[in-house]
């Protein structure tokens, strides 16, 4: 047991490395569904909307996704003070915010698609995901500063249950915020929020 340590699964790890195999296999997995989905359906236009197979694994797919990034972004020993939250979004920013505006721009430009168009637009041609997970590390860090107990759970809890109604179609219109900012934020996809959260307490 000298050159292996165990993982919080309970999975014997090399010492050194904290990464566990099946957790890799499940991102990877849903990573090949999103891109399975968007080649056919945006680049080939085949009619996968209507395929048994799309309308299951569109239930799955983004819950699972974002229930292991709470899952990888969680560690018992980080106390979210002012110094570990600067540290983690010099981070994040680059790899959540700025390569995927990047890619984008390039994207709309290629296929000359209006950049207003683009930005105000809540899925945002497929690059939505990457923004929303980046708000649900903001929501996660700015309470985990706030509250500094086991409490700091049953909040993120209580915010996931009230986000995911947001993906009613018709509920933006009871909101008192301009349609044109929640599309910028995708808001209608901080429906996801509950299953982040859930990830971050399997622990």
């Amino acid at each position: 047991m000298d050159s292996q340590v165990l993982s919080n699964s309970g999975q014997q790890l090399p010492t050194g490395t904290k990464r566990i195999e099946y957790i890799d296999a499940l991102r990877g997995f849903t990573i090949f569904l999103v891109v399975l989905y968007h080649v056919a359906f945006v680049c080939f236009n085949l009619p996968i909307k209507q395929t048994n197979f799309h309308r299951f694994f569109v239930q799955v797919r983004m819950p699972m996704f974002f229930l292991i990034s709470g899952f990888v972004l969680y560690k018992s020993s980080v106390v979210w003070n002012a110094r570990q939250i600067v540290a983690f979004f010099r981070k994040k920013i680059p790899v959540q915010l700025l390569s995927p505006l990047l890619f984008f721009v390039v994207f709309m430009h290629v296929w000359t698609i209006d950049y207003r168009d683009g930005f105000f637009n809540d899925p945002k041609y497929g690059y939505w995901f990457t923004y929303v997970l980046f708000i649900y590390y903001v929501i996660y860090a700015v309470v985990r500063f706030i509250i500094r107990t086991n409490k700091s759970d049953i909040v993120l809890l209580v915010i996931g249950i009230c986000l995911l109604p947001v993906g009613w179609p018709r509920l933006a219109e009871f909101i008192p915020v301009p349609v044109e900012i929640l599309s910028f934020l995708s808001f209608q996809h901080w429906k996801y929020f509950l299953f982040f959260v859930l990830g971050t307490l399997l622990k």
